[in-house]
This record gives structure tokens, C-alpha cells and sequence, in this order.
């Protein structure tokens, strides 16, 4: 879901006049922390699917680790936002990293793990061969929704087609996709002596060619 919020957010940043180089500019504070965190996250998940049997055993722990150092990272950034001269970043960091921690909050009260409701799944038209992917003990960040806890924190909202990737989410999933895109859409367009709205411009074009 973040992948399809990224590239919707660089779209639509564009077409509203930012420009990609000034997310260069964005002051993140510990930055490095955080992708340190999700490579270590999608490291160990990989490796447990290719069986090894290390990173089965902590991966769940790992991936509960994971997001509580990014949920720190997100609201610290949020904290400091108005400090490095960008108020405006606070409520992005925010939504990001509450997001995240509704989601920590979620997989620390299961096990280390997400769960994912199987109907979600189905009603959202995922394939019944990913669905039993999720029983298979190499899957160390996800599991089925058996009994868990805080089940209205966990991935229970179905994302159907014409969605890209049909799946699961959850209500953290969406404040972390919707402050990563406010985030991303801000930063194109902040920088000063940024041009109007290219959309804007192009509609203004085709009306003086009428």
C-alpha cells in the first residue's frame, strides 16, 4: 500500500508544481535509524521465507522491534518538524508514525505478528494460493486472524480491484499511507519559487487555444 501511496503522491505532486529535488530538502532527524529498521524488517522476512530456520525464530520479535524504532523515528520528526522550519511536516510525521504505532499495538499483542483476516482477503479477490501462504510458519510478519486481539487494529479492511495489488489493510496502514503521501506531496511543492499548478497551467493553455 505505501508502494502505491509513494508513486500516486510523486504524481501528484508533480502535477501540482513541485518538483522531485526538493525532497532533498526535507529535514529528516534520524533518518538513517529508520532505514536501518526496514531493511533489517525485509531482510529477516526474506530470509525466514528461504527457510532459514535463525531467522524464523526472530523474526517476529525483529519485525515488532522494527516498528517500534520507525513509530519513534515518525514522531520524534513530528516533534521536532516545527524546530527544523517545517510546521507544516508536522501532521504528516504524525499521521506516519501513528499509523505505525496503531500497528505495532497490533503485532506486539499477537506474537510479533499481523494479523490478517482471510474474508478480508477474499472479499478483496486475493488469490486462494496467497491466502494459505499466510499458515506457512516462514511467513514471520503476518498470520491468520484466529482469536486475536485488538482485531479492529489488525488487517481486516478489504482493498478490492481497481485497487492495484488487492489486499488486506489496516486502519493504521491507512494513516501511514495518507501522511506519507501528504508528506511527499508538501515536500515537492514547498520549496519557494515553486511554479503554479502544472495542471492549472495546462488547463489554462487548452482555454486560450478555445
Amino acid at each position: 500500500m505505501i508502494r502505491e501511496a509513494v508513486l500516486a503522491a510523486l504524481a501528484v505532486g508533480w502535477l501540482l508544481g513541485g518538483r522531485l529535488r526538493h525532497l532533498a530538502e526535507l529535514r529528516i532527524v534520524a533518518a538513517w535509524w529508520a532505514v536501518a529498521a526496514l531493511v533489517a524488517q525485509y531482510g529477516l522476512a526474506e530470509w525466514a521465507w528461504r527457510g532459514a530456520a535463525w531467522a524464523v525464530a526472530v523474526g517476529p520479535f525483529a519485525f515488532t522491534a522494527s516498528l517500534a524504532l520507525l513509530a519513534a523515528v515518525a514522531l520524534a520528526n513530528a516533534w521536532l518538524a516545527p524546530r527544523a522550519g517545517q510546521p507544516w511536516a508536522r501532521w504528516c510525521f504524525g499521521a506516519v508514525g501513528l499509523g505505525i504505532a496503531l500497528n505495532l499495538l497490533a503485532v506486539a499483542s499477537n506474537g510479533g505478528q499481523m494479523p490478517v483476516s482471510v474474508a478480508a482477503l477474499r472479499r478483496a479477490g486475493v488469490e486462494e494460493r496467497l491466502i494459505t501462504q499466510l499458515a506457512d510458519p516462514k511467513v514471520v510478519t503476518h498470520q491468520p486472524l484466529v482469536r486475536a486481539r485488538l482485531v479492529w487494529l489488525t488487517d481486516v479492511i478489504p482493498l478490492p480491484r481497481p485497487w492495484p495489488r488487492p489486499r488486506a489493510v489496516s486502519v493504521g496502514d491507512l494513516l501511514l499511507a495518507g501522511g506519507t503521501f501528504a508528506l511527499i506531496v508538501q515536500g515537492m511543492r514547498r520549496a519557494p519559487g515553486t511554479a503554479g499548478s502544472r495542471w492549472k497551467r495546462v488547463a489554462d493553455g487548452a482555454a486560450g487555444s478555445l
